[in-house]
């Protein structure tokens, strides 16, 4: 995100709250406003880079080992696995967001995520290794936080 549009931001942010609360006094709906710019929503780029830092971290690997362009079985599994829980955590990244951010084709990304949900149906081992590692160190971030 450039300079200029962080200096922007709590302002954007401000009038959207604003906004929001104006609709809910209205309709007694509860909604929550978004900025969009050129296909991207302000924030996806760092939350895509968080969710790698974290899993990377959880993995023992460098960050940027997710990003190398490898047919490598454990750095694809790895990345697939990314791809899933961006997709499922976060529903409003588009494809296309999480694509640009890794330099590669969205339908990649979509073909990585029918991978994870194949990898748990088939029980595969090194899938399991992977998002074992995964569910306990999240778990453990959720509980310590407690």
């Amino acid at each position: 995100m450039n300079n200029e549009l962080k200096e922007n931001s709590s302002v954007i942010n401000s009038i959207m709250r604003g906004a929001e609360d104006k609709i809910h006094s209205l309709t007694g709906l509860n909604v929550t406003l978004q900025v969009k710019l050129n296909e991207t929503f302000i924030g996806d780029d760092e939350t895509i880079s968080k969710s790698l830092k974290l899993f990377a971290t959880c993995w023992n690997v460098d960050p940027d080992d997710l990003y190398e362009k490898t047919r490598k079985r454990n750095t694809v599994m790895m990345r697939q696995i990314l791809f899933h829980y961006i997709h499922y955590k976060y529903p409003n990244i588009y494809y296309s967001t999480i694509a640009r951010h890794f330099g590669i084709d969205h339908t990649t990304v979509m073909y990585g995520i029918d991978c994870v949900k194949n990898y748990m149906a088939m029980g595969d081992d090194l899938f399991n290794s992977f998002y074992n590692l995964i569910k306990q160190f999240y778990y453990c971030k959720v509980s310590c936080k407690r």
